[in-house]
């Protein structure tokens, strides 16, 4: 009964999901057959793959994309043929095919890499990263989501950064590193709050329970599992229930409730086989095959284990054909047979070893250390340019001042000695003024005194009016 519960939310789940989308592909559809064949036309088939591989529908995904290929490539347009190449790589990593899929999203980077687009290459290092994981390539994984997390940080993408770290959260988990993980984990689920980024953290929830059911803390995974689980609910997340799912059945297991744990670890399956996710397939096949050995269905559990060594060879996950050979070990042995037991078992040890050593452990750390050692060097160097370049226009301000200060001292110098000149010149043309009032003054001196000389002169040599009037009476006198 449960199952089928499950298989009917799931059902109403995708129904919902799916009729909104359908909608945004009609219209695509429709923009399509409007468009010339020009960049638009490539712009509308790059997004027609995104909703088919949104909507599971993988085969139309590649389908879209490729023809995306052909006509961006006949234009010239790499921003086209670059998208294109990326969605292609992330349809066949979810379908397991993780070679493939390394090829693809490598010649995206290269393309992206010519044109410089620091937000674009960060996502393309991002799947490059993830596929490297589901490789069980911890290193190279851990290296690419650091160069996607740099190329963030520069942009300051706070969503990409969140996801960076969930990533690297998850290189740690793989590792054991339970401690980092969670430091990863929390730095995300902080950033994502603050951006109020729901299905990332839902997704941070979901893996910080992880870590604490491995550690056994029951009640606090359970706790973040349902805010998990809740937001992926209200976002009609079908692949995240069923990973939800999954992992909830992992605690019922840790619990040794083996029969709940089969009923979440089947409809964890169902919505894996509906979504097309073949990793997640291969784990639950692996899950059940060993719930099923707990409850000595011996038979049951070998074909659940059996099916998923298959496709975990198929999509090559290290870590599920690990499991897969540790399933098989523990059942072989429970049934007597024990040469195959020894062949599954020092098969699952060689993967084991593969996967997690003291020499990876060791890189995968120092990778992150040596990019948080630069991350501070680079600040340290960025601050001290800071200072220097403030020191510097410090300087700049002062020896401005300086000039200014020496230019207006040599301008009233210059003024000083124009008007020192001036004065000078006024100081001459006055003395010279002077003389020449002096000389005026001395000449009409001399005439004046000439003027009088020859008034006396004149008045010497004229007959006094005494004597005038004494000649005229005398006359008179005569004449009478």
């Amino acid at each position: 009964m449960k199952i089928k519960f499950y298989i009917l939310i799931l059902f109403l789940f995708t129904i919902q999901l799916c009729f909104p989308q359908q909608k945004k592909v009609d219209s695509l559809l429709l923009a399509l057959k409007a468009t010339k064949i020009d960049t638009n036309r490539v712009n509308v088939l790059n997004e027609l793959a995104e909703k088919a591989w949104g909507m599971s529908k993988y085969d139309k995904a590649i389908q879209y994309s490729k023809q995306c290929l052909v006509l961006s490539d006949k234009l010239g347009y790499k921003k086209g043929i670059a998208k294109a190449y990326n969605t292609i790589g992330l349809v066949l990593n979810l379908q397991g095919y993780y070679e493939e899929a390394l090829q693809n999203h490598q010649k995206a980077l290269a393309i992206k890499k010519q044109l410089g687009d620091k937000k674009s290459l960060s996502i393309t290092y991002n799947n490059i990263g993830l596929v490297n994981f589901n490789q069980g390539n911890y290193i190279e994984a851990v290296k690419n989501h650091l160069e996607s997390l740099k190329l963030k940080e520069e942009i300051e993408d706070k969503k990409g950064i969140a996801s960076s770290y969930i990533n690297i959260g998850l290189v740690y988990k793989m590792q054991n590193n339970h401690k980092d993980a969670l430091k990863n984990y929390f730095a995300a689920l902080k950033i994502n709050q603050e951006i109020d980024n729901k299905k990332s953290m839902a997704t941070c929830y979901n893996n910080i329970a992880n870590i604490y059911s491995l550690q056994k803390k029951f009640s606090d995974a359970i706790h973040y599992y349902s805010l998990s689980l809740t937001i992926r609910k209200e976002m009609n997340d079908s692949r995240g229930i069923g990973g939800t799912y999954y992992n909830i059945g992992f605690i019922n297991e840790q619990q040794q409730e083996y029969r709940k744990a089969i009923d979440n670890y089947l409809a964890s399956l169902e919505i894996c086989q509906e979504t097309g996710d073949l990793e997640g397939i291969a784990a639950s096949y692996n899950s059940l095959g060993k719930m099923s050995a707990e409850i000595h269905e011996i038979s049951k559990s070998k074909q659940y284990l059996n099916k998923g060594l298959e496709i975990s060879k198929k999509i090559g996950s290290k870590e599920d054909i690990k499991q897969s050979y540790h399933g098989l070990y523990l059942t072989d042995s429970a049934t007597g047979d024990f040469k195959a037991a020894y062949n599954n078992y020092q098969k699952y040890i060689g993967y084991r070893d593969s996967l997690k050593n003291d020499e990876n452990t060791k890189k995968l750390v120092q990778s992150q250390m040596q990019y948080e050692f630069d991350k501070k060097e680079a600040q340290t160097q960025a601050d001290q340019e800071k200072k220097d370049a403030l020191a510097s226009e410090g300087k700049k301000k002062r020896q401005i001042t300086l000039y200014a200060i020496s230019a207006g001292l040599f301008l009233v110098l210059i003024l000083s000695l124009v008007i020192f000149r001036s004065l000078q010149t006024n100081k001459k043309k006055n003395k010279i003024i002077s003389l020449q009032k002096d000389l005026m003054e001395e000449k009409q001196t001399e005439i004046l005194d000439s003027i009088r000389y020859a008034k006396r002169i004149q008045y010497s040599l004229l007959p006094t009016e005494k004597y005038i009037a004494k000649s005229l009476n005398r006359l008179k006198n005569d004449i009478n």
